[in-house]
């Protein structure tokens, strides 16, 4: 589900980097074993001051044994680092059936004078 949030420009732009590369890797990775790749996607304001971005698959998921520190072929290392460093917040993964996204920030509206 897709809720109105407000956010600063620059929060919106990284964001949406963000969000492309991660559904891109869904897109690429996150196909099931009956060939299909179903998405969902989640955005909301959690207490009024943190937006909370979902992005799932239904795929194979991640090995178990993964560190993001490793990875040099997938865009994930990317996204945490944009996401901690960019964003001020935290990226987490969980396995599921399949592979959960969950990109969580501050809520940060500047106030043009």
């Amino acid at each position: 589900s897709l809720s109105p949030v407000k956010t600063s420009i620059d929060q919106a732009v990284a964001a949406g980097l963000l969000v492309t590369e991660l559904l891109l890797d869904a897109e690429r990775y996150g196909i099931s074993e009956d060939g299909r790749c179903s998405l969902s996607i989640g955005l909301e304001e959690v207490e009024g001051e943190r937006i909370r971005i979902s992005i799932g698959d239904e795929g194979p998921g991640l090995p178990e044994d993964l560190e993001l520190g490793a990875l040099t072929s997938y865009g994930l290392p990317i996204a945490h680092e944009l996401a901690r460093k960019q964003l001020n917040g935290t990226l987490e993964l969980s396995a599921g059936p399949g592979l959960r996204c969950v990109l969580t920030f501050p809520s940060v509206i500047r106030q043009r004078v």
